[in-house]
């Protein structure tokens, strides 16, 4: 494997420890060119908010890729079981190594779901309930146990 991107420093970040401190290297997202597009859809939202906490970054293109910004195979793992969990479908690593972007990732899903419009309203519901405080969740679950 070849690096895409190499960045020169003037000098290693150190710990008091000696070791590299790998949070004060210089990001490769502020050197990445990407003009930024913005999710639109509640499902590119949600996959834009699942990729930059993931990521440890404050935005993401629905343009740019997932690998480009420093994604591994590991992070993948980790972005499709919360995928999986956030959006109730059953998708495979794969697909994220296909569809590296949001705008196709949003595209790969919407054509293997059986209904887009569930897809894109439990996104839209997935971003409602991430507002929400621990308090008002709690409330929300405590309802919804007592209408059962």
């Amino acid at each position: 494997m070849l690096p895409q991107y190499i960045i020169v420093v003037s000098s290693w970040p150190l710990l008091a420890n000696g070791k590299l401190n790998k949070r004060a290297l210089p990001q490769l997202t502020s050197f990445v060119n990407d003009e930024y597009l913005a999710a639109t859809t509640p499902l590119q939202k949600l996959l834009a908010t699942t990729m930059t906490d993931l990521l440890a970054i404050d935005q993401i293109s629905a343009t740019s890729s997932f690998f480009d910004l420093g994604a591994d195979s590991l992070m993948v793992i980790r972005f499709v079981t919360r995928i999986r969990k956030l959006l109730l479908v059953d998708i495979e690593p794969g697909l994220i190594f296909d569809n590296a972007s949001i705008l196709q990732l949003e595209q790969a899903l919407e054509n293997q779901s059986t209904d887009v419009k569930k897809l894109h309203k439990l996104a839209q519901t997935q971003l409602t309930l991430a507002t929400l405080s621990p308090e008002q969740q709690a409330a929300l679950r405590k309802q919804f146990a007592s209408q059962k």
